[in-house]
């Protein structure tokens, strides 16, 4: 009996990481002000972190710097502020910030058509003392043919980075990356 309610707790939490780690790629069919198709990217990360931790691993420079491993980060992390990030590989200005809990940027990729900028929101919660917080990524306006490139960049890039040099969390796949499988 009790071995059934253990088993039941792990189908629960598995359950919940796969709610919580799910990616929606929406095929709307949204354009640009050029007629371009764009698409949509909502994302929830859990991290082993206060959401403070988190907020300040996207806004502080040297933070970026050692889990990007990129120099020169530019972040003007204020209201009307612009960040330069990745060797200038994303870029865009701060539209609103609310510490720890949101923020709201234009933000876009290098390869991206000229003057195209996504607006994106991060929202962080706390998930109760000890248990750390979640963050919700709502991205509009990505050119339809780099939503995926946009998804990789956040999981992979960021915060897979955040976890991996920080200890905010298990990075999902780590142990066939790191032992092939086994």
């Amino acid at each position: 009996e009790a071995a059934v309610k253990d088993l039941e707790k792990v189908k629960e939490a598995a359950e919940k990481m796969a709610q919580v780690n799910k990616v929606i790629d929406r095929e709307d069919t949204d354009v640009d002000d050029a007629g371009s198709p764009v698409g949509v990217l909502d994302l929830t990360e859990e991290f082993a972190a206060k959401a403070s931790d988190i907020f300040e691993c996207l806004t502080n420079r040297d933070k970026i710097a050692a889990y990007s491993r990129s120099s020169g980060p530019i972040v003007e992390a204020r209201q009307g502020g612009s960040f330069s990030i990745f060797g200038g590989q994303i870029t865009g200005g701060i539209e609103e910030i609310v510490r720890p809990e949101f923020m709201k940027q234009k933000w876009r990729m290098a390869d991206w058509p000229s003057g195209c900028f996504s607006d994106l929101s991060i929202t962080m919660r706390e998930l109760g003392d000890h248990n750390g917080c979640l963050l919700e990524l709502k991205q509009r306006g990505i050119p339809k043919n780099c939503v995926q490139s946009t998804q990789k960049h956040w999981k992979e890039r960021v915060f897979n980075q955040i976890k991996i040099v920080y200890g905010y969390g298990a990075v999902e796949g780590a142990h066939s990356q790191m032992f092939g499988g086994l």
